[in-house]
């Protein structure tokens, strides 16, 4: 199977990026929005978190074949890595991706560890490449590697918000 080492390397630094800004904030910083309609800097992670565990769930449990992309199937899915590496606000697809009100940062760094330990244990079972993994509510199906550069995107995309809003 693929090497997946460069793209969970990418999920690493942004996870790191996302801690260091907590580093300095007051648990009531982290929740306090960071805008007017925005989320908060742990609101992004607690969203980020809901959709990397969705990932993995999926990926234990992979058996659909992958269909034949279409055309438009192939052009939304470049629609979407452009949008999530510009930072361009967009909302949220699915309303089962959206974060709490409030959620508590400990409890989110430490479910998040433990988030990254169990899809590092699961890298060794990747599914086929002809199987669909994550099937995105715009982009589409995706296999394994393409739902691992989905979740590294996806982290750059807030990554690049959470700058934006914080003035970096």
């Amino acid at each position: 199977m693929s090497n997946f080492e460069p793209l969970m390397a990418r999920l690493e630094e942004g996870k790191s990026w996302f801690v260091s800004q907590l580093e300095f904030r007051s648990p009531e910083e982290a929740i306090r929005p960071l805008g007017r309609d925005e989320w908060s800097l742990a609101q992004h992670i607690e969203h980020l978190m809901i959709v990397e565990r969705a990932t993995l769930l999926q990926w234990t449990r992979a058996s659909d074949p992958m269909p034949k992309r279409t055309p438009v199937q192939q052009l939304k899915r470049r629609m979407v890595r452009s949008i999530m590496r510009r930072g361009i606000k967009v909302p949220v697809p699915t309303k089962e991706a959206e974060p709490s009100s409030t959620p508590d940062v400990q409890t989110l760094l430490a479910d998040w560890d433990k988030l990254r330990v169990k899809f590092q244990g699961r890298l060794e079972k990747a599914p086929s490449p002809n199987v669909v993994v994550f099937p995105h509510p715009v982009a589409g199906p995706l296999n394994a590697r393409e739902s691992l550069e989905f979740l590294a995107d996806h982290m750059q995309y807030h990554q690049k918000r959470v700058g934006q809003l914080l003035g970096r």
